[in-house]
């Protein structure tokens, strides 16, 4: 397309002169073109990886937290059998083993 007064064969684009960009592209023009969105969206998936991984931390702390109390308290039963006066032998091993 050719406009009258610019030189012949010269290329514009076929939107109005005043148009504005709307929508999504505008967005993404806003942010310096598309090397900026590659940058927010490895950003953003990075962060939804690290957002799981302290999810499943936070399980095994809890996890974690209940086997050391089971443990402690088959430690505390083993050395209280240990000490009782009277006892003959050693003691019992723990339910389970």
């Amino acid at each position: 397309m050719t406009r009258p007064g610019t030189g012949a064969g010269t290329a514009t684009s076929s939107a109005p002169s005043g148009a504005t960009q709307t929508g999504f592209g505008a967005w993404a023009a806003s942010f310096g073109g598309s090397g900026m969105m590659a940058a927010v969206c490895v950003v953003v998936t990075l962060a939804l990886a690290v957002l799981v991984l302290e999810v499943m931390a936070f399980i095994l702390y809890v996890r974690l937290g209940r086997r050391f109390r089971e443990q402690a308290g088959i430690a505390r039963a083993t050395w209280a059998a240990a000490i009782a006066p009277g006892q003959s032998g050693p003691p019992a091993p723990p339910a389970g083993a």
